[in-house]
């Protein structure tokens, strides 16, 4: 009796039916000519690392293999005349042509450049010399461009998380795959697509001579690149460890110094959401085994990891693990909550209940008057919300200026319910020159002693 075959294993034809398979594999390979070799170019080149046809044509024949010995599907000489038809797309001789391109552009997020023999810095023939063209794929949205627009929809506190997802995953297919250092297979193109970013980035040599090092504030690249691993780990729940900056005066040279905090203890969080307030990306997390959150920076996280640890199994293998996040703690539940079984972060209500960012120890809330006219309103509205209830002030002003009209200004009572008293405290003397606390008079006295404090401090300057 014959061995039984494999239910995964497709016994092969005959020859007579292989070849018939492949030739009609063959056309269809070939009527896709063009987009794959865009396709190759967009996963395995760039302006550093261009590729010959004959590179290219490579590729292609590992990536679509025979089903017969010997037999490949792609041929350089072939290939020759496609790839100069995407140079001339660069530079269409008729409308045809310029359609063409517009076309490739759309549907492959990008176009084809081209470059001399002379002069190339890598492949297999990077010391030929001639006029023979080299080909690398140049993105409509570089890998900065599109971090810019993750870290935008990652912090937007008017998304839902599916909706996030749903936007990034997109967009990564978009991200050229190409990297000198690590490059991946063409099918990367199709799955999501983390920020590589070096841990030592923000490090710069002080001058040509010195072996030192100092520290830079994280430029706009690096804070992008950042949001896009700090959206990893919330979406995995897993731990990291950072190091954190602070500005400080350099001793002896009376320069502003920018530095880790804590140079040799990083800081182990649980991160569990990202926002924008106040002009700036904030980090919401708690240390590890603490359950009280604490707001970063973005922008002054010099370093990101994630918090790793080993285990060894029952055979005594040593393997690297990260470590999980912790359960959202008590003090962050109230602002998460499940939709169509998706946990959410609340960023609204998050940004009412801390606006300036700060979370203190004691936590009474008070309901807070405060009068106002219709214009300094804004800024009530923009620091706390618009739950804002409102009704005509009883508040005379006689000696305030009128209004665009030559009529009395009409102000405006608003109460915020439930605000922490300390940030009360600090919006009202903040914009004391805009508006004003009214209730409830012990907030009202505070506020009326640290005006008096700082104008006696500067009363000392004079």
């Amino acid at each position: 009796m014959p061995p039984s075959t494999p239910s995964n294993m497709i016994p092969p034809a005959p020859l007579s039916n292989q070849q018939s398979i492949r030739d009609d594999e063959k056309n269809a390979l070939h009527s896709f000519d063009l987009p794959l070799i865009m396709a190759v170019l967009k996963a395995y080149s760039g302006p550093e690392n261009v590729m010959s046809v004959p590179e290219i044509t490579q590729k292609l024949n590992a990536i679509f293999p025979s089903m017969i010995p010997d037999d490949y599907s792609f041929s350089a000489r072939n290939l020759y005349r496609k790839a100069n038809l995407l140079d001339d797309l660069l530079n269409p001789r008729t409308k045809a042509y310029q359609t063409l391109g517009w076309i490739m552009t759309i549907l492959t997020g990008g176009r084809v450049k081209t470059s001399q023999a002379s002069g190339i810095v890598s492949g297999a023939n990077k010391n030929a010399k001639g006029t023979q063209n080299r080909y690398y794929f140049e993105p409509l949205l570089d890998g900065s461009d599109l971090d810019m627009i993750c870290a935008g929809l990652t912090s937007n506190r008017f998304l839902s998380e599916p909706e996030k997802n749903y936007l990034i995953s997109r967009l990564s297919v978009l991200k050229s795959v190409y990297d000198p250092a690590d490059v991946g297979l063409l099918m990367q193109v199709y799955n999501k697509l983390p920020a590589k970013v070096s841990t030592h980035a923000n490090k710069t040599s002080k001058t040509p001579e010195s072996s030192g090092h100092y520290w830079l504030p994280a430029n706009s690249e690096t804070i992008l690149a950042h949001i896009q691993m700090l959206y990893e780990a919330i979406r995995e729940e897993q731990q990291i460890e950072i190091t954190y900056g602070m500005y400080d005066m350099t001793e002896g040279t009376r320069q502003l110094d920018f530095h880790p905090r804590n140079p040799n203890k990083p800081y182990f969080l649980n991160p569990y959401a990202m926002i924008w307030n106040n002009g700036e990306y904030y980090l919401i997390a708690t240390h590890y085994g603490y359950e009280n959150p604490v707001h970063f920076r973005i922008d002054r996280i010099l370093e990101i990891r994630p918090h790793k640890g080993t285990k060894k199994d029952k055979d005594g293998n040593i393997t690297e693990k990260v470590y999980k996040r912790r359960p959202i703690p008590p003090t962050l539940a109230p602002f998460f909550h499940r939709k169509n079984g998706v946990l959410e972060f609340d960023a609204i209500k998050y940004t009412n209940t801390y606006p300036a960012m700060k979370i203190y120890g004691e936590q009474d809330l008070v309901d807070c008057h405060f009068e106002c006219t219709t214009i300094t309103l804004q800024i009530l509205i923009d620091h706390f919300g618009n739950k804002i209830k409102l009704k005509e002030t009883p508040i005379a002003h006689p000696e305030e200026e009128l209004d665009v009209n030559g009529n009395p200004k009409n102000y405006i009572k608003a109460t915020v319910l439930g605000v922490q008293r300390e940030n009360a405290i600090d919006f009202a003397v903040e914009h004391s020159n805009t508006l004003t606390l009214i209730d409830p008079p012990e907030l009202v006295d505070e506020v009326r002693n640290k005006i008096k404090e700082i104008y006696e401090k500067y009363e000392r300057l004079q």
